[in-house]
């Protein structure tokens, strides 16, 4: 699935937001085997458990984002 469209982001604005979440150790990136050119988003441990805090950060982002344009 292709992230971006989905949540209706720009894709500089959700690579600040995928950059802020491997900060905080909530996701890790990690190449896809069957497409090099390809990176999956998977939930940390620690991601799944501040599950709520993380679904706010997002909606978060997405609404600030929604602000903008």
């Amino acid at each position: 699935m292709k992230l971006g469209p989905k949540m209706g982001m720009e894709p500089r604005s959700l690579t600040r937001m995928i950059k802020s979440l491997e900060e905080k150790g909530w996701i890790e990136k990690r190449m896809d085997n069957s497409d090099k050119r390809m990176v999956n988003i998977h939930l940390t441990e620690t991601g799944e458990k501040n599950e709520k805090p993380f679904k706010k950060f997002c909606y978060k982002i997405q609404q600030d984002h929604s602000r903008k344009n």
